[in-house]
């Protein structure tokens, strides 16, 4: 007769509106998904609390975050409005199971909104509540946010290190709750970013090939959110390699497989931005400058923040290089302001928004202030121990101190980064820094 009463038949039917939201986000079906377990949720409100029903709402909020993290980004409002009052129901049940989905998810909604330093406060806490438990799930999500924290931060090496813990770690069959938990694969997903800090350390041949490996292994897993993922944010090695048209082939498969996988971010955010990007790239002229422009503000308008520095350093090199360098500065002073804002600091992008305005103030004639960039910028990349950056910046100053009749302090600044490279010899970077030092050379034996 129980079954019978209201409430009853709210604990049978919960069950299966939450079984219907797996097997929807199993399928990458994320509006599907969304319905199935808020419906599920609007059932478990007409029950008085007690611990079946938390854990019936706790296994609903976790599943639900991560659909509208698939549906409308990580930054999305309702990623957060889903899992934050999860956090205190897992912690009174002791799950720490759920834990992991949540940490993950808490974090990358304020780190996806750009506001990096005040989402490490989750990344602390996964990892002390991963060390106090001793629990090894959790010490996988623990170090897999530690990785984006200090990759965010501009920490290449700890990032590499923290990675490295993953690995060790993670053990796929015995952690498949925390896949399931975030819907990915630990490792495929951090994996997505090791071709940032391998270029980043100057090493962008290795880089290369760490990003094609993840693509041939992420293609054969079949996971669509995965092989997007890889086909954008794991493509930006392509443009620091200087290779925008392979960068132009993944953003269009990006495109094509979330139209075909009904997931808009991707068709109508992060593969147009790539997209725009890779164009700008080409050359810049008005349209497709203007093209990035736009899809950076759509990006924006969205609530996300985060890669933006990046976007936009290219968008102000662009301007810059078609003349309009009042707009390029704004847009440059816009991008470090928004790093060096208070609980945001995204700093894996300032050593070249720096560099960026450097190039643009030497464009407006403000040779002392463009010095002054370029200076900082070597500074801070010297700090995070990023020779593809270094090498990049110490170019643009050989450059402006050639153009002063000053070759041999040229010379003597770009030839040790240079010739501390053992790789990357064909991409536009070293090319470039090679070219510059023939003509240094040139001039200092004329």
């Amino acid at each position: 007769a129980h079954h019978y009463t209201a409430a009853g038949m709210i604990q049978a039917a919960v069950p299966l509106w939450h079984k219907a939201g797996v097997s929807a986000l199993a399928r990458v079906a994320a509006q599907e998904a969304i319905s199935h377990l808020s419906r599920g949720l609007e059932l478990l409100a007409a029950l008085a609390p007690s611990p079946a029903r938390d854990a019936q709402e706790l296994d609903l909020r976790v599943l639900l975050g991560a659909s509208w993290m698939m549906r409308n980004g990580w930054w999305a409002p309702e990623v957060w409005s889903a899992i934050y009052p999860a956090l205190a129901l897992a912690k009174s049940l002791d799950h720490r199971e759920a834990l992991a989905g949540i940490y993950y998810n808490l974090y990358a909604n304020l780190a996806m909104q750009g506001r990096a330093d005040e989402a490490s406060r989750w990344a602390k806490e996964a990892f002390s509540t991963a060390v106090s438990t001793a629990d090894s799930g959790l010490r996988t999500i623990a170090e897999l946010l530690a990785t984006f924290l200090t990759l965010i931060s501009g920490n290449w090496i700890n990032a590499r290190s923290h990675a490295a813990n993953l690995y060790r770690v993670y053990e796929p069959e015995d952690h498949l709750y925390v896949s399931r938990a975030i819907n990915l694969d630990p490792r495929d997903n951090v994996d997505t970013y090791a071709g940032h800090w391998i270029w980043a350390l100057g090493f962008p041949d290795k880089a290369l090939e760490a990003h094609k490996a993840h693509l041939v292994k992420v293609r054969a897993s079949n996971h669509p959110f995965m092989i997007l993922f890889a086909l954008t944010v794991g493509a930006t090695v392509l443009d620091f390699r200087g290779e925008p048209a392979s960068l132009a082939k993944c953003a269009e498969e990006a495109m094509r497989l979330g139209r075909e996988n009904a997931l808009p971010i991707y068709t109508e955010l992060i593969g147009p931005m790539y997209l725009a990007l890779a164009m700008a790239r080409v050359d810049n002229n008005v349209l497709r400058v203007e093209r990035l422009r736009l899809a950076v503000a759509a990006y924006q308008a969205a609530g996300a923040n985060a890669y933006v520095p990046h976007m936009k350093a290219a968008l102000a090199e662009a301007l810059a290089f078609g003349g309009d360098l009042v707009m390029a500065l704004r847009i440059i002073n816009e991008s470090i302001d928004q790093i060096e804002r208070p609980g945001w600091g995204e700093r894996w992008w300032l050593v070249e928004n720096l560099r960026v305005k450097g190039v643009v103030l030497e464009l407006l004639g403000e040779i002392e202030n463009a010095e002054l960039a370029f200076t900082r910028a070597l500074t801070v990349a010297r700090e995070q121990q990023a020779k593809s950056w270094e090498l990049r910046t110490a170019t643009s100053l050989a450059r402006l101190w050639q153009s002063q009749g000053k070759s041999a302090e040229a010379a003597a600044l770009l030839a040790p980064i240079y010739d501390w490279f053992t790789e990357g010899f064909q991409t536009k970077d070293l090319q470039e820094a090679k070219a510059l030092l023939e003509e240094l050379s040139t001039a200092q034996n004329a």
